[in-house]
């Protein structure tokens, strides 16, 4: 359907954007002197860096990540649909099916890709808007921790529903 060259961009080029931010943090907090410490005050992580430090460094390459994400997204999304109107289908209501399962498929990455751009703006923006030790406390780490808990959620859910539709066994997702 569609050829291993995609599913190579689309395994590589998330690898390769990792090490290449991860080397500029290296290199940028070296040249900035800035260090990373754990406060227990609020329980969260702290730095002395300069505000564009972490511009640069979290913001900037998060949302380009987010970005080539979402257009790689639409862009997949773009050529299962032409590659499954050229598939037969035994009928329209199959045909359908099909295109209603890649239109979840693609949701379902660009729910998880969301979640990461909320914590980011809570992390980098929000966690300034106050002085208070419960507001850092929910900007830098329950944010952390409830975008990892809903992206987790999200992908039961997606699983879940698709598992169930590809059996052809009514199945319920119980909590």
């Amino acid at each position: 359907m569609i050829s291993n060259t995609y599913f190579q961009i689309q395994i590589c080029l998330p690898w390769a954007w990792g090490i290449f931010v991860t080397i500029f943090w290296e290199i940028a907090s070296a040249c900035s002197s800035c260090s990373y410490a754990f406060d227990e005050e609020v329980a969260a992580w702290g730095d002395d860096c300069p505000p564009a430090f972490t511009l640069y460094t979290v913001t900037v390459p998060v949302y380009i990540s987010t970005a080539t994400v979402f257009i790689a997204n639409a862009f997949i999304l773009l050529k299962l649909k032409a590659a499954s109107n050229r598939l037969a289908f035994a009928n329209d209501a199959e045909r359908r099916r099909n295109g209603d399962r890649i239109k979840r498929i693609v949701l379902q990455g660009i729910c998880q890709d969301s979640t990461f751009l909320v914590e980011t703006f809570m992390f980098n923006y929000a966690g300034g808007m106050s002085d208070s030790i419960m507001w850092w406390f929910i900007c830098y780490s329950l944010a952390w921790e409830l975008s990892h808990a809903i992206d987790g959620l999200i992908i039961f859910l997606f699983n879940a529903r698709i598992t169930s539709k590809g059996s052809g066994v009514p199945t319920t997702t119980k909590f």
